[in-house]
């Protein structure tokens, strides 16, 4: 899994909670208490990635609050990997009982904020096996609070989705297609 090559260094799991939750500010020991790390370490890093023009500083009385740039395209697209990476151990396990799994909505973008659901969309025959799945993941140290909120639909309901539904598939097809089983057919 890529995820521990991207999200490994101290450097990188700062930055990646400052991206993720782009519309907050946080300080130094609660950047560090949140991602289990010691103050130092949060320091240092916080310093350097300052330093570099990464995040922005912001001082209030003895505090420092730290954010990043919204307005940089880089930062959305960095948000999008944190999302996929943050999944991708669930991925991995939805491999075994799905046919296509699908980030969609604002994660999708890059436009998630902290109060944001992760929306997947799985299609499966096996829902109860995908649903416990979901529901029995956990997400790593400082990223807990993220909610899933998946749509998991067999192969003939989706075949069945009426006109009702366009609109969701339509922001579904929109998405980011994170796994999809690719047919054993024999070529021509």
């Amino acid at each position: 899994m890529l995820n521990s090559h991207i999200i490994a260094t101290v450097n990188q799991r700062v930055l990646s909670l400052l991206v993720k939750f782009s519309d907050k500010e946080l300080y130094e020991r609660q950047i560090a208490r949140k991602i289990g790390i010691a103050y130092g370490s949060a320091n240092r890093a916080l310093n350097e990635l300052y330093a570099t023009g990464a995040i922005k500083r912001r001082r209030e009385g003895k505090m420092y609050f730290y954010s990043v740039d919204l307005s940089d395209a880089a930062v959305a697209e960095f948000k999008k990997l944190i999302n996929i990476m943050l999944i991708e151990p669930l991925i991995e396990e939805l491999k075994n009982m799905s046919s296509r799994v699908v980030l969609y909505g604002s994660c999708a973008q890059g436009a998630d904020t902290s109060h944001s659901d992760l929306d997947l969309f799985v299609i499966s025959h096996d829902k109860e096996h995908v649903m416990k799945a979901i529901d029995n993941f956990s997400f790593t140290q400082g990223f807990e609070d993220i909610h899933i909120q998946s749509v998991i639909k067999s192969p003939v309901e989706l075949l069945e989705a009426g006109e009702s539904e366009q609109a969701f598939i339509e922001e579904v097809e929109r998405g980011i297609v994170l796994w999809e089983k690719v047919a054993n057919e024999p070529r021509l």
